[in-house]
């Protein structure tokens, strides 16, 4: 199974790419920042149960690519999901193809589906949201004018994760006490 170009998965073994080998620095800058937050985060009134081995991080990028990833990406969220061990969702950026339109309809399609995870989502906008959005098959924007737009879309309330929204349906094993509500609870003071 393929999660975007980052990582190959074969037999529970993950093996890097070599499209993703560029984002590690990126991706360990991003992983030592989160490393200090949770110390900035009150306990939650009782600790959700864990496997014996700890909590899971779930690393997505490069995807959804086009139509056909866009309609198995309902299955790819409810696996992560359905995973107890999953506390965080990362997006290592990348939600679109370099050839899709770079239009609101989209961005508003793909938000959907970042908010159905269960557990605190956090995206890193990738250059195929907004600075590749010039190119004439993604519809001739202003790359800024699209960097403003994913602000608005995928990060209304600054400093605050993404994820389920409220407690409705939430799943209590993956943290729902410590993160109640998509934009409602903050990350940072």
């Amino acid at each position: 199974m393929v999660i975007g170009s980052y990582f190959e998965l074969a037999e529970n073994r993950m093996t890097l790419t070599a499209h993703g080998r560029w984002s590690l620095a990126a991706l360990g800058a991003l992983t030592a920042t989160l490393s200090m937050v949770p110390s900035q985060i009150p306990a939650p009134a009782a600790d959700p149960p864990r496997s014996p081995a700890g909590s899971t991080l779930a690393l997505i990028g490069d995807t959804p690519y086009g139509s056909e990833q866009a309609a198995r990406f309902p299955d790819l969220s409810a696996d992560i999901n359905h995973d107890p061990d999953v506390r965080l969702v990362l997006h290592a950026g990348d939600v679109k193809g370099c050839s899709e339109r770079c239009d609101d309809s989209l961005f508003a399609q793909r938000a959907g589906f970042y908010d159905a995870f269960e557990d605190p989502f956090v995206l890193t906008p990738g250059d195929n949201e907004w600075t590749d959005c010039h190119r004439s098959a993604a519809g001739s924007y202003l790359p800024t004018e699209r960097l403003a737009r994913i602000r608005e879309v995928f990060f209304p309330d600054p400093g605050r994760s993404g994820g389920q929204t409220g407690n409705a349906g939430a799943n209590p094993s993956h943290g729902a006490q410590a993160f109640h509500s998509r934009r409602a609870r903050q990350i940072l003071p």
